[in-house]
């Protein structure tokens, strides 16, 4: 906004932009944006979108949206990715009054189908991407596949691995 009281407040086209409380980030703090999520509520959310603050805006509106696929939509299906979009959520833990803070990834296929995940596999398997392959957006696509692997205890994890 203009300092000086005489010329009046500046036209809108000339006014700095309004900044994201989303980060946008190199590489290197991608990996540790990623970690440091998985134990923190209060980080903000990472993505890899591009275009105006609107464009990006309805992307993310999309990714906190109930209506993405799930694990039973993608497993063993090659996924074309492009855009993905990672924010911390908070859910119930075993025992009652437990809470869990942990990350939901969104991956966005390149028709902009989006497929939503609360898995440390995933948001590790992501990070891994990201160190390897960069921020993207990744055009050509990266042709990835959800797995299912099991632990020594059981438990069933899911990661991405090459398509």
């Amino acid at each position: 906004m203009s300092t000086d009281s005489t010329k009046g407040p500046e036209p809108l086209a000339e006014r700095e932009p309004q900044t994201s409380t989303e980060v946008s980030t190199d590489v290197r703090s991608a990996q540790v944006i990623l970690s440091d999520m998985l134990g923190s509520s209060a980080i903000p959310a990472l993505h890899n979108f591009q275009g105006t603050g609107l464009e990006q805006w309805q992307q993310t509106a999309v990714a906190r949206s109930a209506n993405c696929g799930g694990i039973a939509d993608c497993v063993g299906k090659t996924i074309s990715l492009v855009n993905f979009y990672v924010h911390p959520v908070t859910l119930p833990g075993p025992t009652p009054g437990e809470i869990i803070n942990t990350v939901r990834c969104v991956l966005f296929d390149k028709n902009g189908a989006p497929f939503a995940f609360v898995s440390e596999g995933i948001a590790m398997s992501l990070a891994s991407i990201i160190e390897h392959c960069g921020m993207g957006p990744w055009n050509p696509p990266i042709l990835v596949k959800v797995e299912p692997s099991k632990t020594n205890r059981g438990r069933t994890v899911y990661n991405i691995v090459p398509a």
